[in-house]
């Protein structure tokens, strides 16, 4: 490729991206995101854990056509917009980790190359999903949280979050507790904490 054609390409990524950003950031794209959660969070109670009302799924056809209904438009959203994230997960890597830094490597907090041959690399841990992965245990306080809460609640993918709990348990930030059978992750300072 011919530098003109590699700059020309990245002009025009950069512009359509940029349009993207401001088309969602003028819709309430990002504000909306409170309201969305709170809405799932409400309507998966009531459908899990159906109150005493007569009106439940299993009483009313039409309630639970509607809960059917949000599930299959909820579906072919996320057929829309995961794509879409996932592009820019891919991209987002691209950026330096501060200014001056050399390139995408830069954000990795620990290494992504397998330990042998023939052995899948973990996902490389970012200073940014580390970030976003302690924010989630101290909102959790002495709770923790096991990795399939932290998906859920931070928006990361598995792999992502286990990579980054990986990298906070072993620099001492955080601990985990089995309970129940299941494994669930605290920060160290909170392990003793009442409240």
């Amino acid at each position: 490729m011919t530098e003109s054609h590699v700059a020309s390409s990245v002009e025009a990524a950069a512009l359509a991206l940029d349009r993207l950003e401001q088309s969602l950031r003028v819709g309430g794209f990002a504000e909306g995101t409170t309201a969305y959660q709170r809405m799932a969070d409400v309507l998966l109670a009531q459908r899990l854990f159906p109150g005493d009302d007569s009106a439940g799924p299993e009483t009313d056809p039409s309630v639970l056509r509607g809960f059917e209904h949000i599930g299959e438009t909820s579906g072919r959203i996320y057929g829309l917009l995961e794509p879409y994230a996932a592009v820019m997960r891919r991209l987002a890597a691209l950026a330096p980790a501060a200014p001056g830094d050399a390139g995408p490597t830069a954000r990795s907090v620990g290494p992504a190359a397998p330990a042998e041959p023939g052995v899948t690399a973990a996902p490389a841990v970012t200073e940014a999903a580390c970030a976003t992965v302690l924010a989630a245990l101290r909102r959790r306080g002495r709770r923790g949280a096991s990795v399939s809460v932290l998906c859920r609640t931070t928006g990361l993918p598995s792999g992502v979050a286990e990579a980054a709990l990986d990298a906070l348990v072993g620099d001492g930030t955080a601990c985990t507790r089995d309970a129940g059978g299941v494994r669930s992750f605290l920060l160290r300072d909170t392990r003793g904490a009442r409240g």
